[in-house]
């Protein structure tokens, strides 16, 4: 069968990227400053163990700043997570999560473009009913994945990228790597139906990475 494929689909995080992002950029609302952000979204994510979650976890730790207890963890699955930290309701999670509570703007909007064009994952965080802040986070290609992909449509094989991250992230990484197309903003269980898709379509798929 692996004689007769015709398309590969690359998950992003860990598979063409290392999986280890780094906080790049921080923005913060109006009423708080980035030690109080850090301290809050930190604490959170130090319970949640995602790739994009530990790299604030990081930057926290760099900066000396204390890991609270959190109370009502849970994870939205596809969207982000929310805890109870020192008498505050915290959110932490992608757009779409922040969408449906209303607490965007056109201003907030704005930074996430300018983020995810230069290829940044971004997250952002609410606590009591508002925008705290937004992260800027970048995972770094790997080296051999640029002549990986080059040596699969070297065979003749339509190579794609599927990610829970942006479309636009997600054609940053893409054009670096020499990927043809990018399916974005995917939700977690989303996935395997987009496989299901491509090989009801007289494709032969082989899909790589942990993302599905």
């Amino acid at each position: 069968k692996a004689g007769q494929l015709t398309t590969i689909i690359f998950d992003k995080t860990g598979t063409i990227t290392h999986g280890h992002p780094t906080v790049t950029d921080i923005m913060v609302a109006d009423g708080i400053d980035e030690f109080t952000l850090l301290h809050l979204a930190a604490s959170v994510e130090n319970v949640s163990n995602h790739p994009l979650g530990d790299a604030i976890v990081a930057e926290a730790g760099l900066r000396g700043i204390e890991i609270a207890n959190v109370d009502n963890f849970n994870t939205l699955v596809g969207l982000g997570v929310e805890a109870e930290v020192e008498g505050y309701h915290v959110l932490i999670g992608n757009q779409r999560l922040m969408d449906q509570y209303e607490f965007m703007n056109e201003k907030y909007y704005g930074i996430i473009k300018r983020l995810q064009v230069s290829g940044k994952s971004v997250v952002l965080v609410a606590e009591n009913n508002k925008i705290a802040g937004i992260f800027g986070i970048a995972d770094t290609v790997k080296p051999n994945s640029f002549d990986a992909v080059r040596q699969l449509k070297d065979l003749g094989l339509e190579v794609g990228l599927i990610t829970g991250d942006s479309k636009k992230t997600g054609e940053k990484i893409a054009r670096e790597v020499g990927i043809d197309w990018v399916l974005g903003d995917v939700l977690p269980g989303d996935k395997a139906e987009m496989i299901l898709e491509y090989q009801n379509s007289n494709k032969k798929v082989a899909m790589v990475g942990d993302g599905i």
